[in-house]
């Protein structure tokens, strides 16, 4: 992972570039002939720039809860996109795109799948052990961060501090986590989550996050971040895992859909006149053009902006060239290169990570495993009811087995829409009216609705950009 300047003074340019997945991020200003650069947006905040409001990105982050590249919140800041270079001479510069994924090429071979996955997985992991300090791990007790400390078990025989965070309740994973703590015989150290620490943390939230995002696992990842800094500045975690081998429900429904478009297309819109609620939704997205795939994953009740509409529809086109025209495939890389982990997941964990001072390294999204799931076909991913079905037989040997049967869990936040609302329902109102005299867009869907009525989703999305404005704009 990178994120790079380079001034040749002899040719007089200046050179930016990020890494293929944009895991350091860097945003670059250009007004009136002064050029400014910086790892955070509050690095050119300093140079006293007019904040100029860019109205299509808060209405896509109101829509998914990102600001997607090239986008920020400003009109005039804008960020690097993964894989990209920037060239700025003469007061113009030019963006080139150097990384593009690999074509989709199908290997059927499942045994010569897993050998060669789990020597990528080791690789991956053994290069991110150079360091000149002591390497932690995250551990939740899922399947991917505990098949890290099992690869990290492989190539070191020393003692691996691990750790994790939780909340108590139905979705507390400490338990998982201890198994698998046990099977390794690593140090674990566990910490509650709790809506004092979501409290707390939103004190100076905007300051870090000034590029904002909404996703409550942010403030575990806050706190999980500050306890493994207490004890090292290097640790390995399991991003990437779902995205790469097919963790996620939207990669069962691409299966679905996939196969449905194999069958005659009067067969499907005849059948879609005699079904409804779910069945109905998704035959409409078999029907419709395959990069159209995420335009239908809105109810009448949600948000929906133009703008975050043509962003998807305009990702999945163009990895629908490296897919061979495959749904399933343009629906799995556009996990990796557009959302969720481009443009969440990596933010996320930079900006949590680096308050504390912490590297993160994730072996999964090493570049040759982002390639290798190129070769993983569609079935060996997701099917209807199954996930991750290869990466479970590459790690079937190296995790506890009672783990492997584990169904998936995402991080659970320590703040719930119902309890933001409860907690903060003037602060949500005052940033409704904000959103509505920004964009007419908002205007129209929040003044059809009272605020009780909003989705509980919304809630906390809606909160933050309360924090952010207040703090970056009405400072």
């Amino acid at each position: 992972m990178w994120a790079f300047a380079i001034y040749d003074r002899k040719e007089d340019y200046l050179t930016l570039c990020v890494d293929r997945l944009s895991k350091k991020p860097l945003y670059y200003y250009l007004k009136e002939g002064v050029f400014i650069f910086s790892s955070e947006m509050k690095g050119i905040f300093t140079h006293n720039i007019k904040k100029r409001i860019d109205v299509n990105a808060i209405e896509i982050f109101m829509t998914g809860g990102i600001v997607p590249a090239p986008l920020t919140f400003l009109k005039d800041i804008r960020k690097m996109e993964a894989g990209t270079y920037l060239v700025y001479k003469k007061g113009k510069y030019q963006i080139k795109k150097y990384y593009f994924p690999k074509k989709y090429k199908p290997e059927y071979n499942m045994h010569k799948l897993i050998q060669e996955g789990k020597a990528y997985l080791e690789d991956a992991t053994r290069i991110r052990l150079r360091a000149d300090v002591e390497i932690a791990a995250t551990l939740s007790g899922g399947y991917d961060s505990t098949a890290i400390v099992g690869f990290m078990k492989k190539c070191t025989e020393k003692k691996i501090n691990t750790y994790n965070t939780s909340i108590k309740g139905k979705l507390d994973e400490t338990k998982y986590a201890r198994i698998a703590a046990r099977f390794y015989n690593t140090i674990h150290h566990n910490r509650y989550c709790t809506y004092g620490n979501f409290e707390s943390l939103m004190k100076d939230f905007s300051f870090y996050f000034d590029d904002l995002q909404d996703d409550g696992a942010i403030f575990s990842a806050f706190l999980l971040s500050e306890n493994i800094s207490k004890k090292t500045k290097v640790a390995l975690g399991g991003d990437g895992g779902d995205e790469v081998f097919g963790g996620y429900r939207f990669h069962n429904i691409a299966y679905i859909v996939e196969r449905l478009k194999m069958i005659p297309r009067f067969i499907t819109t005849f059948t879609s006149w005699f079904v409804w609620g779910r069945a109905k939704e998704l035959l409409k997205i078999v029907l419709a053009d395959k990069s159209d795939f995420f335009s239908f994953q809105y109810d009448k009740n949600e948000f929906k902006s133009t703008g975050y509409i043509a962003w998807r529809k305009e990702q999945m086109k163009n990895l629908l060239r490296y897919s061979n025209g495959s749904i399933a495939n343009a629906v799995a890389l556009s996990g990796i290169f557009s959302t969720p982990m481009a443009n969440r997941y990596v933010l996320k964990t930079d900006k949590t990570a680096m308050r504390y001072g912490l590297e993160m390294r994730s072996p999964f999204l090493d570049y040759r495993i982002l390639e290798f799931s190129q070769k993983i076909p569609n079935k060996y991913k997701a099917r209807i009811t199954k996930n991750k079905i290869l990466l479970k037989e590459i790690i079937r040997d190296l995790i506890p087995s009672e783990l492997l049967k584990r169904r998936k869990q995402g991080f659970a936040p320590p703040v719930t829409g119902r309890k933001i609302l409860h907690k903060e329902k003037k602060e949500i109102i005052e940033g409704i009216v904000i959103l509505k005299k920004i964009s007419n867009e908002l205007k129209t869907y929040f003044s059809s609705k009272n605020i009780e009525s909003i989705p509980y989703k919304y809630y906390l999305r809606i909160y933050l950009f309360k924090k952010w404005w207040d703090y970056w704009i009405n400072d």
